[in-house]
């Protein structure tokens, strides 16, 4: 096979994945073709930033998500003031795939945070006049 065939194939196969995910992300949410689409590959972590988000002094954070394909396990929040070192602010565990842990704001300043969860990770900064 010559170079240029090489190249062809590769295009063409590449065009040909695609059209398969646009087609896919276009089948309505109850398709039956949906859960055989909805797979992993090995290794991928999903990572995710969050929005700025803004909290009173005093007041207890709640953070929540959906774990990529609705993995149970352990999650955990780590955060750190103004750039200081990182800390463990709350821990906790999925349901269905689903977590909610809240912690209470005691400083003012930045907040950077971590979560941790399974099959993927997300960060972003909490303000705190």
């Amino acid at each position: 096979m010559s170079r240029g065939q090489a190249t062809a194939l590769g295009l063409a196969l590449a065009v040909a994945l695609v059209a398969g995910v646009v087609v896919a992300g276009h089948l309505p949410r109850g398709h039956p073709l949906v859960p055989a689409l909805d797979f992993g590959l090995p290794g991928l972590r999903a990572h995710l930033h969050l929005e700025t988000a803004s909290a009173d002094f005093g007041s207890i954070y709640t953070i929540d998500g959906t774990t990529p394909h609705h993995a149970d396990g352990a999650v955990r929040v780590e955060g750190r003031w103004n750039g200081g070192p990182w800390l463990e602010l709350v821990n906790g565990r999925t349901h269905d795939g689903s977590y909610l842990l809240q912690f209470p704001i005691e400083k003012h300043g930045n907040l950077s945070l971590r979560v941790h969860y399974p099959g993927g990770e997300a960060d972003g900064t909490v303000l705190v006049p």
